[in-house]
């Protein structure tokens, strides 16, 4: 007989394949899962591998971006110093070329003793082709744009011990090297009448109130003004101020007046003591008790202007009170050879231009005068009438005679040689002429 299955068996059969399909599924899902997950894992490794790569390779291109831009910095670095070193090497005033090859020929010689002259007032000279072939400068076109430029130095002997070197530079139109004389006496500045530079006792001579005949030796505060230039194109240069300090134009006994009045005689005279102390910078000097309180800012005579400065014969003649000569024959009867003097009167009268001033003593001659500027100074002559007096200009200007031992201030002329260059300037107060 047949078992019947009843209807709870066919239940839990139901129920068991309901649960074994649930188990499979469950089973294939946590296997889909686990797939998804180790295919999401590689994945993920792929994706930070290629970032990890993007990132170098973008590391690299900022690396090579910042290599170039550092390469092209540098790069333009180095051609702003080569243009800026082609631009300064024209960089140079004429001045400056000057200033070289009188420092290149100043080593030159250091170097070769024997080449330089051997006599006083004698001259030796050297070009820039030497001083450039013997590696003492460069080429002048390495200072200079124009390529047609020359040069030379001009070496003198001033004493025993010393050399002057004058450098000429020649660069044709543009430039060339200009002598003080020849700046002073271009026919342009030459006049018959008014204030001016006239052509006067065989060279010239300024005259009038207001002239521009103002000069200052480089580096040096004092101011000159041009009194003459020689017929041999040597220029005279007075103080335009008178000195700080005044002093006595002799003292000694004079027979004739029977006290210390003094005696108008240049030679041996208290003020040519003077002014031999001033021009070798012994004035204010504290081993010599007899100048130390005198000062010596207006008088300092450097080395180099020394150089410039050549010997003269300072006309130290007596003069009458009623001499009308103006060509210096009378002061230049007796004189003196110096680097330094006092103003002649001859000097002074010439300088006047009213028709009035004829005698010595005619204050006329303070009129239309460029050095009647500042009275009260001693000048180089004494009277023919009387022993113990001597010339001076007074505080109105004009001429007068005084004992020689009174005190008054000095005026100091000096002379320069015709190889006086001018740096720069055109005569005026506020741009005088700069002596190199």
């Amino acid at each position: 007989m047949d078992k019947k299955v009843g209807p709870n068996n066919n239940k839990y059969k139901d129920l068991e394949e309901s649960i074994k399909k649930s188990e499979e599924k469950l089973a294939n899902e946590e296997t889909d899962e686990e797939q998804d997950l180790e295919d999401n894992s590689e994945n993920l490794e792929e994706e930070i591998k290629h970032n990890e790569n993007l990132a170098k390779a973008q590391f690299r291109n900022r690396l090579v971006k910042t290599t170039g831009l550092i390469i092209l910095i540098i790069i333009i670095i180095l051609l702003i110093v080569f243009l800026s070193s082609l631009i300064s090497k024209k960089d140079y005033s004429y001045a400056d070329v000057e200033n070289i090859m009188k420092e290149a020929a100043q080593t030159y010689f250091a170097d070769n003793k024997s080449n330089l002259p051997s006599q006083v007032a004698k001259k030796v000279k050297i070009t820039d082709t030497v001083l450039v072939e013997s590696k003492y400068m460069k080429p002048l076109n390495e200072y200079v744009k124009n390529d047609s430029c020359t040069g030379e130095v001009i070496v003198q002997k001033i004493d025993s011990k010393n050399y002057s070197y004058t450098a000429y530079l020649n660069c044709g139109d543009l430039y060339k090297t200009t002598e003080l004389y020849k700046k002073v006496t271009d026919s342009k500045n030459i006049v018959t009448e008014g204030y001016g530079l006239y052509k006067l006792n065989d060279g010239y001579v300024y005259r009038g109130k207001e002239v521009n005949n103002y000069v200052k030796f480089k580096n040096s505060d004092a101011m000159w003004r041009i009194l003459k230039v020689s017929s041999a194109d040597e220029v005279t240069l007075v103080l335009d101020d008178v000195s700080k300090n005044s002093f006595t134009w002799d003292e000694r006994y004079n027979s004739l007046t029977e006290d210390n009045s003094g005696i108008n005689t240049y030679q041996n005279s208290t003020i040519s003591e003077f002014i031999d102390q001033i021009y070798n910078n012994k004035l204010g000097d504290d081993s010599e008790d007899k100048y130390t309180s005198y000062s010596v800012e207006q008088f300092s005579f450097s080395k180099e202007i020394k150089s410039k400065l050549v010997k003269f014969k300072s006309c130290v003649g007596n003069r009458s009170e009623t001499d009308t000569s103006r060509n210096g024959s009378t002061e230049c009867s007796e004189v003196i050879e110096t680097k330094i003097a006092l103003l002649p009167v001859y000097d002074y009268l010439n300088a006047s231009l009213d028709s009035n001033c004829k005698t010595t003593v005619d204050p006329s001659c303070q009129n239309y005068n460029f050095l009647a500027n500042s009275g009260n100074f001693w000048l180089a002559n004494g009277t023919a009438e009387n022993s113990a007096r001597v010339y001076a200009v007074n505080s109105n200007g004009y001429i007068n005679k005084y004992y020689a031992n009174n005190v008054k201030r000095i005026k100091l002329i000096i002379r320069v040689g015709t190889d006086t260059m001018i740096e720069k300037g055109n005569g005026t107060q506020k741009n005088p002429y700069i002596i190199r």
